[in-house]
């Protein structure tokens, strides 16, 4: 394919994702009560929101520390304060420049161009290090399953089907990602760390919100969002994640103003968090090949 080809495909994908979540946006602002969210805003506890955004980085630095943890598997040793740049970096990527050059690719480019390593190597230690996430996310949202309020038959039981995800992944490790094996269950504690550290994110922002009822449901709400933000079919999950939010916020009996309110809050956080990245775009990360 050629260049200008390339670019222009890359060019429609952008504005694609941009309309999806301008629609999505716009559709979630037809649902609820504007005025209402402005309220819940004024009123808002801004103290509790920036405890909220502290806890929400030090998910990220916890989630470089695991990724770190794959790719000393194959054998590349980067620092921790080196890979914090490049995840920085990746972020600010997967935010700032959707359609384009997404945060996972740049990062394997340029530990391929750095360090030459295998690109199968690379593309693996990162869709594993995503995959794990996505693992630790289903089964927070498994266990707080039971303990919400909701019409889902059999949802008390719910935390056992955490084992079942666990115990598939780790198949899933012994068949698929045999040298990973090894790492298997730090980077499973790093995960729930991760998520642990977002959901008590999410709970600051709620008290921020002053909001102090089914707080499991809203959380759990969030996390359910937060698996639909992962499919790349809008700008860093804009809309889709508040769409998300404003159904399961109907389906539980939930204020969809709160929900909504919540939902762009974090995102909000997410943005201002990865913008930092940029800064790294100018001073690159120093990435050089060690015999460690």
């Amino acid at each position: 394919m050629s260049q200008p080809s390339t670019k222009r495909n890359k060019a429609l994908k952008l504005v694609l994702k941009l309309a999806i979540a301008a629609a999505a946006l716009a559709w979630v602002f037809t649902q609820i009560d504007p005025a209402r969210v402005w309220s819940i805003l004024q009123k808002a506890d801004y103290a509790y929101l920036v405890f909220a955004l502290i806890l929400f980085v030090f998910s990220k630095i916890t989630s470089s520390l695991r990724l770190n943890i794959f790719f000393r598997n194959h054998r590349i040793f980067i620092s921790e304060k080196e890979n914090l740049k490049l995840y920085w970096l990746g972020m600010f990527y997967n935010i700032f420049l959707p359609g384009g050059v997404s945060g996972d690719a740049y990062k394997i480019y340029l530990l391929k161009k750095k360090l030459g390593k295998d690109l199968k190597e690379l593309f693996g230690a990162v869709f594993v290090d995503r995959l794990t996430g996505v693992v630790a996310l289903t089964s927070f949202a498994f266990l707080l399953l039971s303990f919400t309020k909701n019409p889902i038959p059999f949802s008390d039981y719910a935390w056992l089907l955490i084992i079942v995800v666990l115990g598939g992944f780790a198949l899933l490790y012994k068949l698929f990602f045999k040298r990973y094996l090894k790492i298997y269950l730090p980077v499973v504690a790093y995960s729930f760390l991760v998520q642990g550290l977002q959901v008590l994110s999410v709970l600051l922002i709620l008290k921020g919100f002053g909001i102090s009822d089914q707080m499991t449901s809203y959380i759990f709400v969030f996390l359910i969002s937060s698996l639909v933000a992962i499919i790349p079919i809008s700008v860093g999950g804009a809309g889709t994640r508040e769409l998300a939010f404003l159904y399961g916020a109907q389906y539980l009996a939930l204020s969809p103003e709160v929900s909504v309110t919540v939902s762009l809050t974090f995102y909000l956080i997410t943005l201002f968090t990865s913008l930092f990245g940029m800064f790294y775009s100018i001073r690159m990360p120093v990435i050089e090949p060690s015999s460690s």
